[in-house]
């Protein structure tokens, strides 16, 4: 950013906006001590920082401090961060974990929220962890119960990723009451 061609470089004052304040000083410290402390509160706002000035180091360690703090209430929002900060690792590891933990994740307020891309993306996951298809067509009538106008559209491709053979014929008379 200081060192290119952009317009930052030329500039003796540069006004850096939208960053946590502490965000930045951490960033600073850490370029004189090598010298990080994340925790929950802080990770967030640190890796925005070290993405938008492409402290790459910082990043991946903010990216391995989340993995390790995943848990089914908050992978799905830790995915939608990274997706926004266009951390694909970061968002592969939390697909990963959303299908290693799918029913618990269900019952998490962030699933009605995934976007029908994300969704599709884990209901044909080959690595979805559930004892039958009946959880994947719960999860899929769960998901479009909750925003009925807004999700209808979606609801034969979220629908076609349920192994409707292996769902109890009960289960789909009740789709057909939609």
């Amino acid at each position: 950013m200081f060192l290119s061609e952009m317009a930052g470089a030329k500039q003796a004052v540069i006004e850096i906006r939208d960053f946590d304040g502490d965000a930045i000083e951490d960033l600073v410290k850490f370029a004189y001590s090598s010298r990080l402390t994340l925790t929950v509160d802080n990770v967030q706002s640190l890796l925005y920082a070290a993405c938008i000035l492409q402290v790459e180091l910082v990043a991946k360690a903010c990216c391995e401090y989340m993995k390790l703090h995943f848990h089914p209430s908050n992978c799905l929002a830790v995915r939608a961060f990274a997706e926004s900060h266009n951390r694909i690792d970061l968002m592969e590891m939390a697909d990963q974990y959303a299908c290693q933990h799918f029913t618990e994740v269900v019952e998490c307020e962030d699933f009605v929220s995934v976007s029908p891309q994300h969704l599709h993306k884990l209901l044909s996951s080959s690595d979805l962890n559930i004892e039958n298809e009946k959880q994947v067509y719960n999860a899929a009538i769960k998901w479009l119960l909750a925003n009925p106008q807004h999700h209808a559209t979606w609801l034969d491709e979220i629908l076609a990723q349920v192994g409707q053979t292996k769902v109890p014929g009960v289960c789909l008379i009740t789709v057909l009451d939609l």
